[in-house]
């Protein structure tokens, strides 16, 4: 995951309309997040910020 390390949300007083987060305020949530995805050994979280970006197809299935 790349984080730039500023939310969107971030001067917003609480989150509303995302399940159990309801009123929860953004630092609040951003923390749990990061948390919550140190967790996950797969996850690894770098700081920066995406420019560009090139779709790839998945293979499919059988």
């Amino acid at each position: 995951m790349v984080d730039g390390g500023r939310p969107a949300n971030r001067v917003a007083a609480g989150i509303g309309g995302l399940l159990g987060h309801d009123r929860r305020s953004p630092a609040e949530y951003y923390e749990a997040a990061s948390a919550e995805l140190a967790a996950y050994p797969s996850v690894t979280v770098r700081t920066g910020e995406i420019v560009d970006g090139t779709r790839i197809r998945a293979a499919a299935s059988a």
